[in-house]
């Protein structure tokens, strides 16, 4: 360049003078140091248009790049969603053998329905998976760069699909308000890594900002010419300045971010499909609004991804065609037995949340498995919080089963005891616990039943004794014990002589074959307490059976007050022997004006005050009776009308026990038959109205018992039947007490049932199978155990007919 500038200053100096050969010399040179140059500068416009050519390739490629590194790094968040919709079918998958496996353990074999049930449900769970893969397949193998039209409601499907179990699992709502749904142009692959892109940026911004309920809105409208989508979440806003600057390449708003993914969602939206894209920090969050152009006229949506490239995963699909093929076959089998068993099944993991859960699980507490799915034990069960299931985890994890009681809590917030069974296994190495919990509501309160009656036994005048057929005290009540002052162990080491001292060994024998062919009698004797006085007592014995062993219950009243009442009488005035002869009742002589005349011991017992401060005194003024007016009523009724009058109301004790008893008001005339004063005979009924309802009790009980019971009479007639009879075949009460048991009865002959009748005579129980016809002609397989007993010198047989026609 040098040279150029050179010869102008020759050619301008004044100084010097050249001939005309040197000039042409001159021009000469001046004409190849053109040419040279001009060589020079096409060579160096060749080198810039190459080195131009390949910077825009190299631009191209790592704009490829830069997508594939985009869609690399979605690809993890993919495969861990890709995991997580595995995983539950999987586990299922492995609780189905684990069943199939324990039923082989423990029970030997398994049934072929059990087995059918177990394929049915294995090959939905494989077709399930199978069609979790093609989902997430449709997204990663999409490679070609073709434009097509496609509807914007399919991608977000998709985008629905990959994300649902993350964000499920991060609690975050991911809504979809779509306004219409557009039909726009481009490459759908690119559109759905863009959106993607957006909505995991929001999801990592609400990780670390965790709002109350976290929250990510795509919306979409239309315009004229564009579609606007926008999308929002409530993760506080995006904090850098200028906020447009976000999509500037390795510009991030995270910690460790690569600035990547923005950058390249605003290439796709400007540059592939023509659209704009902006972002503002609103009141709650960041909001992205993206415009788009409609697809042209007359353009269909088309599908956007191409399963021919998919080697690896066109085998699951093959065995997929396989496995309905087989469904169809089996399509007559019913649902998997487990959500038709009566105890609710959970699935729980180590962080104590549920995997699984069964129908009768949703049923009893009242949530739907979508609710249940993303509760805690903790929630269900406040007894089992979170720390304390990781403190018991490791001892689930050494016994491998546990059983406890606990209580649930359904959604409506009521309660109810289960019983639960834990059992520990792992999955390719993770453990889980299946647990299966059973409603003991009804146990629980069969229990309480039990424990009320117990403790009404313990807290009864009366002892209670249950004897073995050697005289041995199998069980004894609370009362015996304060009675005659032994211990509950004492009393077990002992036999029903060694605290009777009124009975000999030989009269004990003789009351014991008495009560075999009467069932129930009453007798008095005589009891030593462990100090050694005796108590005379009146004891009623009733024989049962309780699991093939003959036992006896003996309820032992201490008369020994009565019996000195008794005595006293005896020895007193002749006036009073009517009187005598009806204590230990309450006896008390009354003039007209309902004024006390006359009280015997046991009035006075019963009030606990001095003959001095009864007597002369009205009910009104003092009585055990708390309806002290409405005797006084009856009482002037009976003086007005001559006429005895029987009551029965409560009464107090001088120890304010209320009891029950009843009165008999009878008038007493003089000579000339006028009513000159009332004799009133208290009784005390508080155990017969007790025995009285513990009679209706056991009326209730029977007719609520699944098993049917019969009292038949000597000619087969139908004396009684429970209401589970009437269930059983269909007849009504009436109807039984028309019959006789020929008619129910289809398979035994006249002869056999004559011949049951007179083993019966010798064997007094017998137990057989036959068969019984229901009213609308269907025939039952029963077996029947028979029991004969003699009531008021009858012979009489108890049966009681249980259904085994499933069995």
């Amino acid at each position: 360049m040098r040279i150029i500038f050179l010869f102008p200053t020759i050619l301008a100096a004044e100084d010097f003078h050249f001939s005309i050969n040197e000039v042409n010399l001159f021009l000469i040179i001046l004409s190849v140091i053109s040419m040279f140059l001009a060589f020079f500068l096409m060579y160096k416009i060749k080198v810039l248009k190459e080195k131009h050519t390949r910077m825009l390739k190299e631009y191209e490629t790592d704009s490829k790049i830069l997508f594939m590194k985009l869609k690399y790094a979605s690809m993890g968040e993919t495969v861990g969603n890709i995991a997580h919709q595995w995983k539950q079918p999987l586990n299922a998958i492995g609780t189905i053998q684990n069943s199939i496996k324990a039923a082989l353990i423990f029970q030997g074999e398994i049934s072929k329905e059990k087995l059918l049930y177990s394929v049915d449900t294995s090959f939905k769970l494989l077709q399930h998976l199978a069609a979790t893969i093609d989902t997430f397949y449709s997204f990663l193998s999409q490679e070609n760069n073709e434009n097509r039209s496609f509807l914007i409601a399919d991608a977000f499907e998709t985008i629905r699909k990959i994300t649902e179990y993350s964000f499920e699992n991060s609690r975050i709502t991911l809504l979809f308000e779509l306004h219409s749904n557009p039909t726009i142009m481009g490459n759908a692959n690119e559109f759905t890594h863009a959106m993607l892109n957006l909505i995991l940026n929001a999801k990592d911004a609400l990780d670390d900002f965790q709002p109350d309920n976290p929250l990510i809105t795509l919306t979409v409208t239309g315009g004229e010419t564009m579609c606007v989508i926008t999308v929002t979440d409530n993760a506080g806003g995006i904090r850098i300045e200028p906020i447009s600057s976000i999509f500037q390449w390795h510009n991030s708003s995270k910690k460790e971010g690569s600035g990547i993914g923005l950058y390249m969602t605003k290439n796709i939206i400007e540059k592939r499909f023509s659209g704009t894209i902006n972002v503002e920090n609103n009141e709650c969050g960041a909001s992205f609004t993206i415009k788009l152009p409609y697809a042209a006229d007359g353009e269909e949506p088309s599908q956007y991804y191409d399963l021919e490239k998919a080697h690896d995963f066109e085998h699951i699909k093959q065995l997929t065609k396989k496995i309905i093929e087989l469904e169809e076959l089996e399509k007559t089998l019913k649902k998997f037995a487990i959500n038709h068993i009566h105890e609710a099944v959970f699935l729980i993991n180590e962080n104590a949340r549920f995997e699984y859960v069964n129908d009768e699980a949703c049923r009893s507490l009242g949530y739907s498995k979508n609710e249940l799915l993303t509760m805690s034990l903790e929630e269900i069960d406040p007894d089992w919080p979170t720390d304390k299931w990781h403190i018991q985890w490791k001892k689930i994890q050494e016994e491998k089963s546990l059983l406890i009681e606990t209580t649930h809590i359904r959604k409506d917030g009521s309660t109810f005891p289960i019983e639960v069974s834990v059992n520990y296994f792992e999955n390719e190495g993770v453990g889980y616990n299946l647990t299966i919990c059973r409603n003991i509501t009804e146990r629980k309160e069969s229990e309480q039943q039990v424990k009320l009656l117990e403790t009404a036994i313990n807290h009864a005048n009366e002892a209670v004794y249950i004897i073995g057929d050697d005289r041995s005290i199998v069980y004894v009540s609370d009362t015996a014990c304060r009675m005659l002052g032994y211990t509950r162990e004492e009393f077990m080491e002992m036999k029903v002589y060694d605290i009777d001292v009124g009975m000999t060994k030989e009269d004990i024998d003789f009351v014991k074959e008495k009560i075999s062919l009467n069932d129930k009698i009453l007798f008095e004797t005589r009891h030593k307490t462990k100090e050694g006085h005796v108590l005379d007592v009146e004891i009623t014995v009733t024989s049962f059976n309780y699991n093939d062993v003959a036992l006896r219950l003996s309820i032992v009243k201490d008369i020994s007050e009565r019996k000195n009442v008794e005595e006293a009488l005896r020895q007193s005035e002749e006036t009073f022997r009517a009187m005598v002869e009806n204590s230990p009742d309450v006896i008390m002589r009354y003039d007209l004006e309902c004024r006390r005349t006359y009280v015997n011991p046991m009035a006075q017992i019963l009030m606990g005050k001095p003959v001095e401060e009864i007597l002369g005194k009205t009910p009104r003024e003092y009585s055990p009776l708390p309806e002290s007016t409405e005797f006084e009523k009856h009482f002037f009724r009976v003086v007005t009308e001559g006429k005895e009058l029987e009551l029965e109301s409560p009464y107090r004790t001088a120890f304010g026990e209320i009891r029950v008893g009843s009165q008999r008001i009878i008038p007493e005339f003089d000579t000339e038959g006028k009513v000159g004063s009332v004799m009133v005979i208290g009784r005390d009924i508080t155990e017969r109205k007790q025995a009285e309802k513990q009679l209706k009790l056991l009326e209730t009980a029977i007719n609520h018992a699944n098993d049917a019971v019969y009292i038949l009479g000597d000619d087969r007639s139908i004396l009684y039947v429970s209401d589970a009879a009437c269930r059983m075949l269909g007849y009504t009460h009436d109807e039984f007490l028309n019959m006789k048991i020929e008619e129910i009865d289809t398979y035994l002959s006249t002869d056999e049932i004559n011949t049951i009748q007179e083993n019966m005579q010798t064997k007094q129980n017998m137990t057989f199978e036959t068969k019984h016809r229901a009213k609308d002609g269907h025939i039952l397989d029963v077996v029947i155990a028979v029991t004969m007993f003699d009531y008021d010198d009858t012979s009489l047989r108890i049966s009681i007919v249980k259904d085994i026609t499933v069995r």
